[in-house]
Order: structure tokens, then sequence, then C-alpha cells
């Protein structure tokens, strides 16, 4: 299956999303390939125009058997805040059974704030997860210009949980912003019950980079684990 979705909207328009996938909305494979590509629309100080968006409880992304997950998301939007790449929220989960998760966002070159790459558990806890052999890879890069900050590359949060068992897990976040803009972390991890955790062999390798390198502001912190998240091997890996 292969699914490209972009979004529009005029004047100051808000949510204009790639792809949106909700309300226990289920995409599935068995054994075969998934690829989905979403770029956010949007414009003027319309906010949210996310690239791909796979939200809410019993909403599902999912391959069976050899099956892997690509997602490539890329926010939109002008001069409004919040254009991410790609979200997962509100109790979503991608997930497959022995394949590999790829999911790679950028976020929105607004002037606005909070353009992150990608966001796991937006507004309440969300899934990723990679059972037997299945891997995951989570790429993201921060946008935002001008004066734009907290851009962060890869953000998971709110009890969120990205997982595999015997399958390498990781992450890549690099930081955006501009100007004097500030807290454009590259990679953070946050909150209480929040982990990125493998339960068998496998190993996980985080990389962050902060953003806005040649900015005024401060805080562009490369990785950030706080209250209460965390990163877990509890299997030998």
């Amino acid at each position: 299956i292969t699914i490209t979705a972009v979004g529009n909207g005029t004047a100051n328009s808000n949510n204009s999303y790639g792809l949106f996938v909700t309300n226990s909305g289920v995409i599935s494979t068995v054994d075969g390939t998934l690829n989905i590509l979403g770029v956010g629309g949007g414009s003027g100080s319309g906010v949210k125009n996310y690239g791909v968006v796979i939200d809410g409880d019993s909403t599902l992304v999912t391959t069976t058997g050899t099956g892997n997950i690509i997602i490539n998301g890329t926010g939109g939007g002008v001069t409004g805040d919040g254009n991410n790449g790609v979200t997962i929220s509100n109790a979503a989960t991608v997930q497959t059974t022995g394949g590999s998760i790829t999911i790679t966002g950028l976020g929105g070159s607004s002037t606005g704030d909070d353009n992150y790459g990608v966001s796991i558990g937006d507004t309440a806890a969300s899934f990723v997860t990679a059972l037997g052999t299945g891997t995951i890879t989570i790429n993201g890069t921060g946008g935002g210009s001008s004066n734009s900050g907290s851009d962060r590359g890869v953000s998971i949060s709110n009890s969120s949980i990205v997982s595999t068992v015997n399958g390498t897990l990781g992450i890549t976040g690099i930081g955006g912003g501009h100007g004097s803009g500030a807290s454009n972390i590259g990679a953070q991890i946050n909150g209480a019950g929040t982990f990125v955790k493998t339960t068998g062999t496998g190993n996980i390798t985080i990389s962050g980079t902060g953003g806005n390198a040649s900015g005024s502001a401060g805080s562009d912190i490369g990785i950030k684990v706080d209250f209460g998240g965390g990163v877990l091997t509890t299997g030998g890996g």
C-alpha cells in the first residue's frame, strides 16, 4: 500500500493535514510494505498544519508478518505555530509484528514556534511498537524560520512508549529554530511513564543535536530526558 496526501488551505487556515487517520481508523497490510507520505498545507497564521496525523484510541497503522511501515511527513504553515511533520497522538498505535518501522518527520518552515519533526504523544499516551525481531527507526528534524523557537526534532511525551523486543531501536533528532528562538531540542523523552525501551536483545541508539546553532537564544539541547521519562533495556540489549 502506498498513500500520498497533500494538505491545502487558504487565508489563515488551520489543521490542513496531509494525511489524517483518526476515530478508530485502521491502515493495515500483511507481509507487504505500507508507505505513507504526507505534506501539510495551511497559509498565513494558520496552526497545526501537520504532514501526517495518526490520532485517537483504537486508531491503528499496522503490518503483520514481515511487512514494513514507512511514514514520511513534512509540516506546512507560514507564520502559525505547531506545524509538525508527523504526529502520533491520543492513544494511537503504530505497530509491526516482525518488520521494520521507519518514521521520518520535518517540521514546517513557519516563523511560529513548536514545529516538531516527529511528535509521539502530543496530547495523550501513544505507542510505536515492533514485536519479535522488528526494528524501529525514527528521524526527526525541527522546522522554523525567522525567530522561531521550541522546534524539536523528536518529542516523545505523555506516558507514550516506543519499544522493540529483539530488534534495534534508533532515534535521531535534530532541533530546528532560528534567530532569537530558544529551546530547539534535538530529542526529548518527557514525562512520567514515557519510555524508549527494548524488552529482549534489542539495542537502543539515540542521537540528538540541538538546533539554531547560529541563533542568539539558548537551551538548544541535544538530548533531554526529564520529568520521569526513561530509556530502558530489560532483556539483555
